[in-house]
């Protein structure tokens, strides 16, 4: 079967959900399935693997007519099939499960165009090394099963998942902090940064939803999505966290410690990077289309802020071009 008519099986599969199905799932995650199955059937078809692919067409359609809940697990882990809300992205789906002693975990399964964080992730090995305020993000192959009443054993399919510890919220979802706590608490994503630059890597999206708190206290960074080698293309990052345009430039250390230091004083301020041109602060202005902070500003509002020891720590994070801070 060539790729147009797997494409148009495909789309037939979305559009159409029958009346007698019965999986536990809502329309939304069941038409994510059939996406994920598109999308390896796709990758199949790349490598010339018709037979790998004509084998996922049918999982697809066996996940329709089935009439058992449709599972996703792993061996000692188990995925919900509903998706999780406040996790809406346009690159990624998020699921719920946990493992096998019933910690809770989100796995996180890339689109097509976005897969290069699985890649960034196996190479940093972060369960693995278990850095200081990097989340303990982990590589896993899973298998999506469903049944239909004629089969005897369940059809599967592999798919690739970011698998990590839920956690309490992110910096933006948490009240106003006192500035010591925050000083202190930044300290671990200052490390890892540290950590991350020393094996030549920028992250590139450090911002306060990318800062997730655990239920201890600890924060933790996380989405390598944008994360890049320094001096490669910037492939994308949070615009108006840093004073001028980057993307497609190469990428600097100093392009995270600036993102940091506005993250945290944004909290400083109780705004999130969204409303900062709301803010007292006033730090947005325009760079044609897009928006960009304005550096002066910035630096105006450390300025004004009376803890001492959190003033210096973001004047050194906007000021340093180096891979660690001390």
């Amino acid at each position: 079967m060539r790729e147009p008519a797997f494409r148009t099986r495909f789309l037939a599969l979305l559009k159409t959900r029958p009346k007698t199905n019965r999986l536990v799932i809502s329309d939304a995650t069941w038409r994510r399935l059939v996406k994920l199955y598109a999308l390896q059937a796709f990758i199949a078809l790349e490598d010339q693997d018709v037979d790998h692919a004509h084998e996922i067409l049918a999982s697809a359609q066996a996940v329709l007519s089935s009439t058992t809940a449709a599972a996703i697990d792993n061996t000692g882990v188990t995925i919900f099939p509903e998706p999780l809300e406040g996790y809406d992205s346009t690159s990624s789906y998020f699921y719920r499960g946990s493992d096998g002693s019933g910690q809770p975990l989100i796995f996180k399964i890339p689109r097509a165009e976005f897969i290069h964080e699985i890649t960034i992730c196996r190479e940093l090995a972060l369960e693995e090394k278990k850095v200081p305020g990097l989340l303990p993000i982990s590589v896993r192959s899973i298998q999506i099963r469903a049944q239909t009443p004629h089969e005897e054993t369940p059809r599967r399919t592999q798919v690739e998942a970011l698998v990590m510890p839920k956690m309490s919220c992110s910096l933006l979802e948490i009240g106003k902090l006192h500035s010591q706590v925050l000083l202190q608490r930044s300290e671990p994503i200052i490390a890892g940064l540290n950590w991350l630059h020393g094996r030549g890597y920028v992250h590139m999206d450090v911002k306060g939803n990318n800062i997730f708190v655990a239920e201890n206290g600890n924060w933790y960074l996380a989405d390598f999505g944008t994360c890049v080698h320094v001096g490669e293309r910037v492939r994308g990052t949070t615009a108006w966290c840093y004073p001028k345009l980057v993307n497609g430039q190469p990428a600097q250390f100093q392009f995270d410690w600036y993102m940091l230091a506005v993250a945290l004083l944004a909290h400083e301020c109780h705004h999130n990077h969204g409303q900062l041109q709301a803010a007292n602060i006033q730090a947005w202005k325009a760079d044609g289309d897009v928006h960009i902070v304005d550096d002066a500003k910035i630096r105006a509002a450390v300025a004004k802020i009376e803890h001492e020891p959190l003033r210096e720590r973001l004047k050194m994070l906007l000021d340093c071009n180096s891979a660690t801070l001390a």
